[in-house]
């Protein structure tokens, strides 16, 4: 029997660049357990522009980081190669005027940049191999000579214009639905920058699987109670996909705590694919291992500060590997802490994991995480993983004494602490320990996780397309201004309330730099649906933006709906203590600060 559904699923990512962190290795482990559970054909899609895909396949397959059945293709490159009756398949977003192909030399190798008096790039025309002109990209719509609008245009050998978008995301979107126009497909998407150009569309003829991989709010000071910028875009519009993916019950029940989730959001955790050791050799106790990307929400300069806190008395070192914009200062500060006979850096390593066999102890000092399958790794190796207990995954995986060691977030002292009490702990309790590991990384096998993912995506297959008809209008009847926010009562025209599976407020930022929303109540009352819930009155709603749009978001018939609240005949505008709600030149409710 199948473990997958008879449909094509793909994989999904902007590119696969030399040097990669856990997202990408996630996708690529998953896309070769799925295809090797049916043998079939699994191909991983990427989008960025002079991405060589078939050279990078050969890369990762002999580096054996994806399997026989895992191809890896690229949108541009597909479309060099692609005759002009298969280019004619992709739905032209708009009606064709004209191309801009007058503008770059008609003849080309490599791509060509159209620069303006100031020094910006106005277009880029992208070339086939044979030099005709595939596509031009222009930047400079609203006005010549100045950047504003885009146009994408794609032309025939011949140089007639063939297909125009007026966004990279819509054009991005043609690719992908011409993948679905002779059968129905399913795409699994692991960029959260990819899955936000892809949100709130219409997946008509497709199946769309968003994977998110980390923390969704925003781990910055300033504005941590806000949505994480990079995932704004998706999160705002997830009701739109067939399913979002999160990691670990630990963050989906958060999610929908905090209203971001509805009734398509599941837990698939990440797989542990490698090999568990069936017998944890003897391992000096004093070698320590990092394994992942150098960059600031990593944190590695918390383990360079514990192992000096440990003191030279006591011998441990620490050998780190991986890339990343933090490498050089964290060199810098070794050499100035005197630990360079310590404090060991690698650089990339493609198969930097294998040191987890001869490593005692891991560190994970992250900000925030998703599901850090480096934990994983390292249990599977009989390596005693030190982590933070951070929001989400390092508890997820760790029992705390048993299988690993929870920290309290961003305590150094107490990280140096549990490090020198490993070292100090009897062999008997280390080996146990070590063993613990490995039998809890079995609990995240490429068996059970292949199950879980074929279990939702054959779920996915045998449900129909929903379909909805008609508008749904909200609009502001009644508004009561109290301590814990505006108390807001919406009359909903289009909708009867046994036909909504939920109903919720809703608030995003103007420029759709915020969001967030609040559990409501439907009712019927005088023949009417009437939704009532509780807009928020504190300034870190507003986060990065201005003003706040309000809207009432609901699923009508398994369709996602989101309607914006129209003012009324309430008395606007009403001040809280923070936030003023008022009514827009459009007749609709939004929120700003008071600035009273």
């Amino acid at each position: 029997m199948s473990v997958l559904p008879d449909q094509p699923i793909y994989h999904l990512l902007w590119s696969i660049p030399e040097s990669f962190g856990g997202l990408t290795h996630v996708c690529l482990k998953r896309a070769t357990m799925l295809s090797e559970a049916d043998k079939r054909r699994m191909d991983i899609l990427t989008l960025a522009p002079n991405f060589d895909a078939a050279s990078r396949q050969d890369e990762l397959r002999s580096e054996g980081l994806i399997g026989d059945f895992v191809r890896i293709r690229n949108l541009w490159a597909d479309l060099r190669t692609a005759t002009d009756e298969s280019l004619n398949t992709l739905s032209s977003e708009v009606n064709i005027t004209h191309g801009d192909n007058d503008r770059s030399p008609l003849v080309g190798v490599a791509d060509y940049d159209l620069v303006g008096a100031s020094g910006q790039t106005l277009m880029t025309t992208r070339y086939r191999d044979d030099g005709t002109i595939l596509a031009t990209d222009r930047f400079d719509v609203n006005s010549v000579g100045q950047r504003g609008g885009r146009r994408i245009t794609i032309y025939s050998r011949t140089g007639e214009a063939i297909g125009q978008w007026r966004s990279a995301s819509a054009f991005y979107y043609a690719w992908l639905e011409s993948m679905s126009r002779n059968a129905t497909a399913t795409f699994i998407c692991d960029s959260a920058f990819v899955g936000g150009m892809m949100a709130g569309r219409k997946f008509d003829h497709m199946n769309f699987v968003q994977v998110v991989h980390s923390h969704h709010r925003d781990t910055s000071e300033k504005y941590f109670n806000n949505v994480s910028s990079g995932k704004l875009a998706l999160l705002s519009k997830a009701d739109s996909f067939d399913r979002v993916c999160i990691l670990t019950d630990r963050q989906r029940g958060q999610l929908v705590k905090e209203n971001l989730a509805a009734d398509n959001f599941v837990t698939i955790p990440n797989t542990f694919s490698g090999t568990i050791v069936q017998r944890v050799e003897h391992r000096e106790r004093h070698r320590g291992v990092i394994v992942g990307r150098l960059s600031g929400i990593k944190q590695i300069d918390h383990s360079i500060k514990a192992v000096r806190d440990i003191g030279s008395g006591i011998d441990v070192t620490l050998d780190i590997y991986g890339t990343g914009d933090k490498h050089a200062s964290l060199e810098v500060m070794s050499r100035n802490l005197c630990l360079e006979e310590r404090i060991r850096f690698h650089g990339y390593d493609p198969d930097a994991r294998a040191q987890f066999r001869k490593g005692s102890f891991s560190l994970l000092t992250s900000k925030s995480e998703g599901h850090p399958l480096v934990l994983l790794e390292s249990m599977a190796a009989g390596c005693i993983p030190i982590a933070y207990d951070i929001e989400f995954g390092p508890s997820d995986i760790i029992t705390h004494g048993v299988n690993g060691f929870l920290v309290p977030p961003n305590d150094v002292e107490m990280l140096s602490k549990t490090i020198r009490d490993l070292l100090e702990m009897p062999e008997q309790k280390v080996e146990s320990m070590r063993r613990a590991g490995t039998q809890r990384a079995f609990d995240f096998s490429s068996e059970a996780i292949t199950s879980l993912w074929g279990d939702e995506l054959k779920s996915i297959a045998a449900s129909p397309k929903a379909t909805a008809s008609g508008d749904v209008k909200a609009r502001l009847v009644g508004l009561d201004d109290r301590a814990d926010g505006f108390h807001a009562a919406v009359e909903i025209e289009g909708l009867n309330s046994n036909e909504a599976s939920w109903c919720k407020l809703a608030w995003v930022g103007r420029k759709r730099e915020a969001y967030g929303r609040a559990e409501a109540k439907m009712l019927n009352r005088n023949g009417k649906v009437l939704v009532e819930g509780i807009f928020p009155d504190t300034h870190g709603e507003l986060g990065r933006s201005e003003l706040l749009d309000l809207y009432v978001d609901t699923r009508i018939g398994g369709v996602p709906r989101r309607a914006r609240i129209e003012s009324g005949s309430v008395t606007l505008p009403a001040e809280g203590n923070v936030l003023e709600m008022y009514s827009t030149a459009h007749g609709n409710v939004s929120l700003k600060l008071n600035k009273r």
